[in-house]
């Protein structure tokens, strides 16, 4: 699981998470936290793809700024859950010791 927070992901984040991880850690990454709330600001074009095939969970409300279209649009595709006002999410996820 991976919990972003109010991070900027783009490119060279990721790329530093990724060697910061190691391909082992970061391959068994199997959720990933969509950053503020499906902010522009805090989300690239393609960071879907480079994220995949981790399963996103969004916490936003649906209305007003949040999330962005162009984020939703990048999450098209994608396995997204999305927790707001109306629903929430739960995930029953098993960690394993290395």
């Amino acid at each position: 699981m991976l919990c972003t927070g109010d991070l900027r992901l783009d490119p060279s984040v990721i790329s530093a998470m990724q060697s910061h991880f190691g391909p082992k850690r970061w391959g068994r990454i199997g959720i990933t936290q969509v950053p503020h709330h499906g902010s522009q600001h805090s989300w690239v074009a393609g960071n879907a793809m480079s994220l995949a095939p981790s399963a996103f969970v969004q916490c936003a409300p649906g209305k007003g700024a949040h999330p962005h279209a162009n984020v939703v649009a990048d999450l098209t595709g994608q396995t997204v859950f999305t927790a707001n006002y109306q629903s929430s999410v739960s995930l029953k996820y098993h960690f394993l010791a290395a």
